[in-house]
Parts: structure tokens; C-alpha cells; sequence
């Protein structure tokens, strides 16, 4: 007859702290009785969950938690989410909705915007491919070189592959608070509130580039990547990808767990990349001090920093940081190497502040467009006026620009006409004193 191998010893047994006396010494007692090798390698010890108060949960106290309520609430998800991110698993955690509101509004709410993103323009540009295709695109960024990406596409790649290492590392420790937070990281910071924010514009012109691949390798990715940690979601993500019937989709936890291409990490490009975002935030920090919109642009923005001068990236990320915060040119003065400080010019001359009604303007037809529920790449009609002159010359000069960034086929001075039926129009005011009417129509 056959024996069955046992999987023993176990790699991990986890319990609550209480079981420390118990389960887990009972174990160990009897597998020591029995001749035995530690029947564990390693032991996940969970600490008690307390009231949001820090005392301890007492049906006589009535500070008692359901669960259901909880799940029923905000989802299994995003509780799992909450016990893993709020502190190790053997430290006691005391209980707020809030904290578990602000995962849902946070980290999950931006992780499905994500994917809406792509479902938009996977949509729109008519990449509803086959599987095998998918997978076969999917391959290809496994293998990429950083050369055949841009610079900010070499940075997503690079985070990417480096956060993939880390997690992987943080698991094998059994520290999935540490990866719980670097996930959360990558998908606020670095895919939203950079990449995917910094890339909707070529998202816009491109109809048939790349990026949107590029995106949906990283979710797909993704979606295998917080399996563990919050499957329902992970799985919701996966099906969406494959427009949730592709033949041959399968589950994502029957993937295998995700890839690290070396090759792919760049940390000289990372580290200088987030030095560019802190040159970003104290740029958007004076503009605040200063009371000046992000849509108006200025002259110059000074950077007192020596290192990122030397920089191998040095034009393209010069370009990031007169994109991000409205300048038209970024100078460079040696600094202290351990202090990195800003100067921005806040004069604003006639021309700056004429560029600055056009971007105000591009902002209201862009408004417009969404309160009207247009698709994003329809093109329409725009009418406007204006009684003042510089104005009105500011957006005749800017004609094809305004065209370009709000999806235009005509834009038209012409007066509110009662007999016209738009589909929407408004009156607004760019400053005081400066009026402008807007009408749209298909």
C-alpha cells in the first residue's frame, strides 16, 4: 500500500495571541512526544481587536462589533484590507469606520478609476482583442526594454518590477502590513496620481499607442499581485480586463505569482524621478502661497538643488516639472546637496495672463463636454463671445490649441442665438470683470 507524504512540517499555523498556551504549545508538546521535528516554521500570532477607544469588546460594555455589520457595510474586502494595513498582525487593533471609509474611498475607489480609465479607452480605440493577443502583449512587456519606452513609461515599468520584488520579499517574512502599504503606495501615488495623470493627455491623441496595453499589463498584474490580500477584488479586476467573458479566461488565483524583470529596474531613474516630485510639490506649494492658479502660467521656476542638474533624464524630466507646475522654463542653480528648495517667478506679464484666459477657457469647453455627456474623443461644435477685446483676441490667436485639448471640430465667435437649440450653454466669469458665453453643440 501506497503512504500518503505529508506536508509536515507546516510552513506557518497562526492563532490569536490567547492560543499561545494552547494551540500553539499544544502542537509543539505533542510532536515532541511523538519524536518529531517542530511541527511549524514559523508562527502568525493575531493580536485581539479593541473598541474604537482601545478597550476591549464586552457585550455587558455594548461596544461589541459585528462583523456581518461590517462586511455588510464596506465589503470583505476592505476589512481584510484594513487588518492587514492598520498594523502587524500581532499587535492589537482598536476598531474605526472611518479608517475602513477611507480605504474604501481611498485605495479601492482609486483602483477601480483606474481600471474605468482603461475600460474608456479600450472602448473608445477598439482594443477589444482576443485572449491570446492579451497574453501575447502581456509577454512582450515581461520581456520590454527599457529603451523602447518613453522616459515616464521606463519609471511606471521600473516601480513596477521594484515593487513587485518588494512585496515578494515582505511575504516571504510574513510582513503583510509592509506589503499591504507599498501596494496601496504604488496604485494612489505612483499609478494614479502620476503615471495615469501624467499620461492622459497622450491617452487622448494616441489611437492606436501602446499605453493602454501598458496599463492593462500593470492591472492585470496588479489583480494577481493583491490576491491574497482581497481576492473578491482581485478577481472583479481580472474579469474586467478580459471584458468578463473572454474564452479561455480563467480565475486569477490560478495564476502563478507575478514576474520581476530585473532589467526593467532603474532605481537611478526612480530615485531621481521622485526628486522631481518634490521639486513639483514646492512649486505647487508657492504657486498656493502666492495665490496663483495652476492654470495660469509663469515665467520661471528656480531649483536649488545640485544633484538632479546632472541628470542623464535631464530634459525630459525639466519637461515634467514645466508641465506639472505651469512654468516655461525651469533653471538650474547649485545648491546644498542635502537641501532642495524653490524660487518661483509670480510676476505675471500681459501675455502670461492672456495664456492664462485660454487655459480658463479650455477648462469651461472642458467642463461643458462632461455636463453634456459626450464621449471623450466626439468631436463638436463650440460658439462663443466675449465684449472684452483681449480676450477675444487671446482665443482667435489660440484657435487651434483650444481645438486640440477640448476635441473640437469648429469653435466659432458668434453671439447667444435664442433660436438655436445647444446643447448646452453657460456665462462664466474668468476674473472679475472678464465674461464669457460658451455654447455646444453635436
Amino acid at each position: 500500500a501506497q503512504t500518503q507524504k505529508l506536508d509536515f512540517p507546516a510552513d506557518f499555523i497562526t492563532e490569536g495571541v490567547d492560543q499561545t498556551r494552547g494551540w500553539f504549545y499544544t502542537l509543539l508538546a505533542v510532536s515532541t512526544l511523538l519524536g518529531f521535528s517542530p511541527p511549524y516554521k514559523n508562527v502568525i500570532s493575531l493580536g485581539f481587536v479593541l473598541d474604537k477607544d482601545g478597550k476591549k469588546m464586552s457585550k455587558s460594555l455594548g461596544n461589541v462589533i459585528s462583523p456581518d455589520y461590517v462586511i455588510e457595510k464596506f465589503g470583505a474586502d476592505v476589512s481584510r484590507w484594513w487588518f492587514y494595513k492598520v498594523n502587524q498582525a500581532g499587535e492589537s487593533k482598536s476598531f474605526r469606520e472611518e479608517e475602513l471609509k477611507e480605504i474604501n474611498n481611498g485605495f479601492v475607489r482609486v483602483l477601480i478609476n483606474s481600471l474605468r480609465f482603461w475600460q474608456l479607452y479600450s472602448k473608445t480605440q477598439n482594443s477589444k482583442l482576443k485572449n491570446q493577443n492579451y497574453n501575447s502583449k502581456i509577454k512582450n512587456f515581461h520581456q520590454a526594454k527599457l529603451g523602447d519606452f518613453s522616459l515616464l513609461d521606463r519609471w511606471l515599468l521600473s516601480k513596477w518590477n521594484s515593487l513587485v520584488a518588494s512585496v515578494t520579499e515582505s511575504l516571504d517574512k510574513y510582513d503583510a502590513t509592509g506589503a499591504s502599504r507599498e501596494i496601496e503606495k504604488f496604485v494612489i501615488e505612483d499609478l494614479s496620481n502620476w503615471w495615469i495623470r501624467r499620461s492622459r493627455d497622450k491617452f487622448q491623441l494616441e489611437k492606436n499607442g501602446y499605453r493602454k496595453d501598458l496599463l492593462r499589463f500593470v492591472l492585470l498584474e496588479l489583480s494577481k499581485l493583491i490576491a491574497p490580500f482581497t481576492p473578491f477584488l482581485a478577481e472583479h479586476l481580472h474579469e474586467e480586463l478580459h471584458h468578463g467573458t473572454a474564452p479561455g479566461t480563467i480565475s486569477v488565483h490560478f495564476h502563478n505569482w507575478p514576474e520581476v524583470n530585473k532589467k526593467l529596474i532603474d532605481k537611478n531613474l526612480e530615485e531621481e524621478m521622485e526628486l522631481i516630485r518634490k521639486i513639483v510639490s514646492l512649486g505647487l506649494a508657492a504657486r498656493k502661497d502666492a495665490g496663483i492658479k495652476v492654470r495660469q502660467p509663469l515665467a520661471n521656476l528656480t531649483v536649488r538643488q545640485f544633484l538632479i542638474s546632472k541628470s542623464e533624464f535631464l530634459n525630459e524630466l525639466t519637461d515634467l516639472i514645466k508641465d506639472e507646475v505651469n512654468v516655461k522654463k525651469v533653471i538650474f542653480e547649485k545648491g546644498d546637496k542635502e537641501k532642495l528648495s524653490v524660487v518661483l517667478d509670480t510676476e505675471i506679464t500681459p501675455a502670461l495672463r492672456a495664456e492664462g484666459w485660454v487655459r480658463e477657457f479650455i477648462r469651461i469647453i472642458q467642463d461643458a463636454r462632461k455636463d453634456a455627456g459626450y464621449e471623450y474623443d466626439q468631436k463638436v461644435r463650440a460658439y462663443w463671445f466675449t465684449e472684452d477685446k483681449s480676450l477675444a483676441e487671446a482665443i482667435k490667436r489660440e484657435e487651434n490649441f483650444i481645438k486640440q485639448k477640448t476635441v473640437l471640430k469648429e469653435l466659432n465667435e458668434s453671439r447667444h442665438d435664442p433660436k438655436f437649440a445647444y446643447d448646452i450653454e453657460k456665462e462664466q466669469e474668468l476674473e472679475p470683470g472678464r465674461k464669457i458665453w460658451l455654447g455646444l453643440k453635436k
